[in-house]
């Protein structure tokens, strides 16, 4: 999933590192699940 995950953000211009640096806590706001 990662690879297709990369990929994706990739043809959209991102890079998943940059996106992890602006989420300090990734599972606030869904609920803890």
């Amino acid at each position: 999933i990662q690879n297709d995950v990369d990929e994706a953000l990739y043809e959209l211009g991102l890079n998943i590192e940059e996106l992890e640096e602006f989420e300090m806590d990734a599972a606030l706001g869904n609920g803890g699940l």
